[in-house]
Parts: structure tokens; sequence; C-alpha cells
């Protein structure tokens, strides 16, 4: 087999390690930017506490659950298992999301409206195209599934929602700590000499083996 096989459709194997590290590097790119977005938000939520309606709090948190147990059957969980999971314990966690949720979407709504951001029909259109390519359906039978789904507006507020994320990064002061290979070994280290030091201390409160055996006989 000749390496223009193993290429595939790229040129040669320089062009696909060049396009390798490109996916890579994009993919890095992509999760910094949700770090950050996460991390503003995260502090925008805690500057800004207000107590919202209950009513629609759980209506969030129902629908979270709703979701994850959707995601529990794609899995390939029996429904029988997906019935005795302890949704009691998983709604709790889940009121918790919906409340920074809901919050956070009043408050970029309030910041969109207060800097005059706004999303134009073309933006949505082309965000429904990127979804009816992903679907396999045109642009028409996608804005239909999301008409009769009632889900045209939910887009519009993701994006609204982003544009205001972004107008927040832009004007922030963002301070971007670079570590070096050196600190990332020493806190390494030090995480694993924690960790031996926490194997050690349980150790020593155990009881030792020979008491335990004199215990038993």
């Amino acid at each position: 087999m000749c390496s223009s096989d193993l290429a595939g459709d790229y040129e040669n194997l320089s062009d696909l390690r060049a396009k390798l590290r490109a996916g890579r590097e994009e993919e890095t790119r992509k999760r910094a930017e949700t770090g950050l977005h996460n991390d503003l938000i995260a502090q925008l939520v805690d500057l800004h506490p207000v107590e919202l309606p209950e009513s629609i709090v759980e209506q969030q948190a129902y629908q979270l659950a709703n979701d994850f147990a959707g995601m529990l059957q794609r899995m390939g969980l029996s429904r029988q298992a997906i019935r005795e999971w302890d949704w009691e314990n998983h709604l709790v966690e889940a009121r918790v999301r919906a409340a920074r949720n809901v919050l956070s979407s009043l408050l970029l709504a309030n910041i969109a409206k207060t800097e005059g951001l706004a999303v134009s029909p073309e933006e949505i259109d082309a965000e429904i195209q990127k979804m009816a390519d992903q679907a396999g359906v045109t642009l028409d039978q996608a804005k239909a599934s999301l008409t009769k789904n009632d889900a045209l507006s939910s887009i519009e507020s993701r994006l609204l929602h982003e544009k205001a994320l972004s107008f927040i990064v832009e004007n922030a002061e963002i301070t971007v700590e670079e570590i070096t290979a050196e600190q990332e070994r020493a806190e390494r280290e030090q995480a694993m000499k924690q960790a031996a030091e926490a194997d050690t201390e349980a150790s020593a409160d155990a009881p030792p083996a020979e008491s335990q055996t004199a215990q038993q006989s």
C-alpha cells in the first residue's frame, strides 16, 4: 500500500499531518473559548444573585432531566434502568443548574438589550442552514420542523446570548496565565505527594493486621 492510499483525500502525508495539526489547534481553541465563556457566565451569575420564580426553575430542571433521560436511552440503557435511576437526587442537581441557566439567560438578554445587540434574519437562516446540512435536509425542511416544534425563538435567543458573551469578552480585561512545563511537573509532583500522604494517614488510622487477627481469634 502506498502513501497516497493511506492519505485518502489528502495530497500527501505532509498535507495530512498539517490538516490534523490544524484540526487539533481548532479543537483546542474551541475548548479554550468554551471554558472562557463558562467562567464569564459563572462570574456574571455570582455577581448578580436574583431570586427566580420557582415555577420557571422547576420547569427548566425537569427539561434538563428529560434531556438526560433521552441521552441515557441513546446510550442503550433499558427503560427499566432509566426508571430506576436516582431521579430524586438528579433533580436536586438539575435545579441548581436550571437556576444558573435561567439567571444567566436573563442577564445576557439584559446585556444584549442595553448594548443594542440584535440577531438578523440572515444570521438565523445561516444557523438553520448549518443544522440542515448536519441533518441532511433542505433549509425549508429544517425551518418547517423548527416552526412545528416552536424552536425558532430558542435559536434566536441562543445566537443573541452568544453575541452578548462575545461583547463581554471583547470588553473584559482577561489575563491569560501561561504554565511552563516545569510548573506543570511541579504541580503534578505536589499532587502525587499529597495523595501519598493521604494514603499514609489512612494506613496509620487503620488498625494493624495482627490486632485484627487477634480480635477475630
